[in-house]
C-alpha cells in the first residue's frame, strides 16, 4: 500500500471524529453575541491559516520548489503568480473575439453622440442668432416707439394748449 491511501484514511478518520460541543458560558462570562463572535474569530482565523498552510505545503508546490530551487514559501507565491497568469491569459484569449465588436459599437455610439451634440450646438447658435436679431430689431422698434410717443406728446401738448387758450378766452368773454 502506498502513502496516498494512508493519507486518505487519516483524513477520513479526522472527518469522522465528532466535533467538540460548544461550551456553555459560565455565569461570569457574557452570553451575548459579542462574546460568541469573539470566540469564533480566532477559530476562523486558525481554520483559514490551516487551509492556506495546506496549499502552501501541497505536493505541486513542493515539486515546483524542488524544480526551481526556491523555498516552499517562494514556490507557493510563484504558483499563485503562475495561476493568475494562466487565468488572465484565458480571460484575454476568450474576450479577444468579443472585444473588437464591443469597441466598434462603443466607437459608433460615441460618434453618434458627438454628431448629435454638434447638431444641437449648431441649432443653439442659430437660435441665439435669431434672438439677437430680434433684440436688435426691438432696439429699433423701441426707438421708433419713443419717437412716435414724443411726437404724439408734442401734438397732445399743442392741442391742450389750444384748448386751454380757448377755454380761457371763453371764460373771459363770459365774465
Amino acid at each position: 500500500m502506498g502513502a496516498l491511501p494512508v493519507r486518505a484514511e487519516r483524513r477520513f478518520a479526522a472527518d469522522q471524529q465528532p466535533h467538540s460541543a460548544p461550551q456553555e458560558p459560565s455565569p461570569g462570562q457574557a452570553s451575548g453575541r459579542g462574546s460568541e463572535s469573539a470566540r469564533r474569530s480566532p477559530e476562523a482565523a486558525g481554520k483559514e491559516k490551516n487551509q492556506t498552510e495546506q496549499f502552501k505545503r501541497s505536493s505541486s508546490v513542493m515539486l515546483l520548489a524542488r524544480l526551481t530551487g526556491l523555498s516552499p514559501e517562494h514556490a507557493y507565491w510563484l504558483a499563485v503568480l503562475i495561476n493568475f497568469g494562466v487565468i488572465a491569459a484565458a480571460v484575454i484569449w476568450l474576450s479577444r473575439s468579443r472585444l473588437p465588436g464591443v469597441f466598434r459599437n462603443r466607437t459608433i455610439s460615441i460618434q453618434k453622440a458627438m454628431a448629435e451634440a454638434q447638431k444641437a450646438s449648431q441649432e443653439a447658435k442659430q437660435r441665439l442668432a435669431e434672438i439677437e436679431a430680434r433684440l436688435s430689431k426691438l432696439d429699433v422698434e423701441i426707438g421708433e416707439m419713443r419717437a412716435a410717443a414724443e411726437k404724439d406728446a408734442a401734438a397732445e401738448e399743442a392741442r391742450i394748449k389750444v384748448a386751454s387758450e380757448e377755454d380761457a378766452r371763453k371764460i373771459i368773454e363770459s365774465a
